[in-house]
């Protein structure tokens, strides 16, 4: 149904506002992280954009689930204390391509973890993370891309 392919990632380091609740819900603290970015006169300095989401929607209440909405530098750079810093190792992972309007994110998540995964493949125990690669308004709702990273044992 959506383009899946095994990348080995690079380790990226991310900085991001904590989201805690139904992961839909997220966009609120990308505005925010946005007001942020602008205030602190960093805006122009953000090479990428993504979520990370900490807890399985199986088996944590969807008011517990923790997320962080983020960004990150080409630079490194002074980044105000308001934001928490977020390391991912990379490596070996699944990247799913979606392309539409995050309204359907949802349902291309549920679709890569009940039958999207490649063959003897299982999550490792490190988080998945949206990148995305394509934003509103520069494109149109219907032809943002984001890749859904999950990361796989080596």
């Amino acid at each position: 149904m959506y383009p899946v392919e095994i990348r080995k990632m690079p380790p990226l380091t991310l900085f991001g506002l904590p989201h805690r609740g139904p992961y839909p819900g997220i966009g609120a603290t990308f505005l925010r992280l946005g007001h942020l970015l602008d205030a602190s006169g960093l805006t122009g300095q953000v090479v990428l954009r993504a979520g990370v989401y900490h807890d399985d929607p199986a088996r944590v209440a969807s008011d517990k689930l923790r997320s962080h909405a983020c960004c990150g530098f080409g630079t490194e750079i002074w980044v105000p204390l308001a934001f928490d810093r977020i390391v991912i190792d990379g490596g070996r992972s699944a990247v799913m391509t979606y392309s539409g309007p995050y309204s359907g994110l949802a349902a291309a998540w549920a679709w890569l973890y009940a039958e999207g995964l490649p063959s003897g493949e299982s999550p490792a125990a490190a988080p998945p993370y949206e990148i995305y690669r394509s934003l509103f308004p520069a494109v149109p709702v219907e032809t943002q891309l984001t890749e859904v990273v999950v990361p796989l044992p080596p």
